[in-house]
């Protein structure tokens, strides 16, 4: 068995090697490569993958994803993905983790764990506590057919009724999210779609993003919206255990203007119709910036929308939302006792801080 760790410098090359064409599984995307490659805020020579391999099969692999602490120079990383085969790979996994954590120096955090693998985390005595994150998940249309046939696939017969019920359900929902959207849309400023983040805008969101322990700049935000991880595409064989190719994805960026100043910028993911708001920050009035997202949600049609960020949280607990089912979410976040300091003093971090944001 080897242990082989690639760089970024190297991930263009490996991924067009004839090594890698013979892998099965493929440790990682050409997408999630060449994305990783262009990372503006990674050296050329951190790590950004380790597999484990036995010739052409690979029996466990993790990756990393760079970033920089907020008003510093100093490089942090995140965990990109975390996989052994459930069979050769047995034993393998926590140690691949701890020498993940490992050739970062410590300086590694999670931003979106969920309470089953913190469990773990925990246990490895590596982190500082974690903290909570309250979300919460809307259910604004029927997609009980999606659902049914992710989980089922070989029910195909019963996917063309269900979808039917679907249809004739969002149908009875629609004045219910007709008088909604007129809400959101009669207290709403100026919406701007937003392709590139310029000087302008990268200004607003640092002077506003002072307690995130991620570094927001333009260039980062720029190279997040360019190189997703996933890509429109329907049964293209590919042998990867995360997701590659979806039927449909887009991030956008918005902001919201008032007497021509930006008060808000947010952006919205949609992942095969159901959406999150990754990035949220705002001047004043965040019921008007809020709003502005929930309009473009309802306009979009889209089937739900997860949400972590506390300001929203907390105003759709107190507020009548155009969900016909919610229920709560939860993540943790925490950081490795070496960088814990910097990390509790900016203890935020946006659902979009971590490798969600390019999938």
């Amino acid at each position: 068995m080897k242990k082989i760790a690639v760089k970024i410098k190297d991930l263009p090359s490996f991924v067009s090697s004839a090594e890698f064409g013979t892998f099965t599984p493929k440790p990682i995307s050409e997408l999630r490569a060449i994305s990783q490659f262009n990372n503006p805020d990674a050296d050329q020579d951190d790590i950004a993958l380790i597999y484990l391999s036995d010739e052409n099969t690979v029996i466990g692999f993790v990756g990393l994803l760079p970033k920089k602490i907020n008003g510093t120079e100093i490089s942090v990383y995140s965990n990109t993905c975390w996989w052994t085969d459930p069979r050769k790979g047995k034993g393998s996994s926590l140690p691949l983790f701890l020498e993940m954590v490992k050739i970062t120096d410590g300086h590694f955090y999670v931003s979106d764990t969920p309470p089953n693998v913190k469990t773990i985390l925990d246990k490895t005595g590596l982190f500082e506590p974690f903290f909570e994150k309250e979300g919460i998940r809307g259910f604004i249309r029927f997609y009980f057919a999606d659902i049914l046939k992710k989980k089922y696939p070989r029910l195909k017969l019963l996917f063309y009724p269900i979808r039917i019920a679907d249809s004739i359900l969002n149908i009875l929902l629609v004045p219910w999210l007709w008088m909604h959207k007129k809400r959101y849309k009669s207290s709403t400023p100026f919406i701007e779609s937003v392709s590139e983040i310029s000087d302008n805008e990268e200004k607003f969101i640092q002077k506003h993003s002072k307690n995130d322990f991620i570094r927001k700049s333009a260039s980062n935000l720029n190279w997040i919206k360019k190189y997703p991880w996933v890509k429109t595409a329907t049964d293209e064989p590919y042998d990867y255990p995360f997701t590659y190719q979806v039927y449909s994805y887009n991030l956008d960026y918005y902001i919201l203007k008032k007497n021509n100043e930006i008060s808000a910028f947010f952006a919205i993911s949609n992942r095969e119709n159901l959406a999150s708001i990754p990035y949220f920050y705002c001047h004043e009035n965040i019921n008007e910036a809020i709003n502005a997202c929930l309009n473009i949600v309802l306009g979009k049609k889209y089937d739900s929308l997860v949400v972590f960020h506390p300001d929203i949280v907390n105003y759709m607990n107190k507020h009548k939302m155009p969900f016909y089912y919610r229920k709560p979410e939860k993540r943790f976040s925490g950081a490795c006792k070496k960088i814990a300091t910097y990390f509790n003093k900016r203890p935020f971090l946006q659902d979009g801080d971590g490798d969600v944001i390019f999938t």
